[in-house]
């Protein structure tokens, strides 16, 4: 099964952002972020640089993204995760529409295709106007 990324609408795209990523899971969790100017699969926006967070246990890890001087755009959101196994990516595990500000989006710490029915939480991440 092929997860795609989460995508998350900024509206505003003049104004910074906070990005904030909560590990809840003993595993190692990396978040990946880039920008796209549309919801095209191949339409990453080159105004912003992809920014990876990786948190420690029980922490939080952050990262600001200042205004890219366009009207709008999406971030799109991967999270891996690792157990021992090697990485796979994390499911969300509600799917819904996202837009900024984006409050506790929460991923699975296991994959389907893992074959662990895991509804544990991976990490949480939040993404607000600063």
């Amino acid at each position: 099964m092929l997860i795609e990324p989460t995508l998350i609408k900024v509206s505003d795209g003049f104004r910074p952002l906070r990005v904030v990523a909560f590990r809840k899971s003993a595993n190692a969790q990396v978040v990946r972020i880039w920008a796209k100017h549309s919801l095209e699969k191949t339409s990453r926006a080159e105004v912003l640089k992809p920014i990876e967070l990786r948190p420690e246990y029980q922490r939080e890890a952050e990262s600001y993204i200042p205004g890219l001087n366009i009207p709008s755009y999406w971030l799109a959101v991967q999270v891996y995760n690792n157990s021992g196994d090697g990485w796979v990516r994390s499911p969300l595990r509600i799917e819904a529409r996202h837009e900024v500000p984006a409050i506790e989006i929460a991923f699975e710490d296991r994959a389907p295709e893992a074959g662990v029915d895991s509804k544990a939480e991976g990490i949480v991440i939040s993404v607000l106007y600063s």
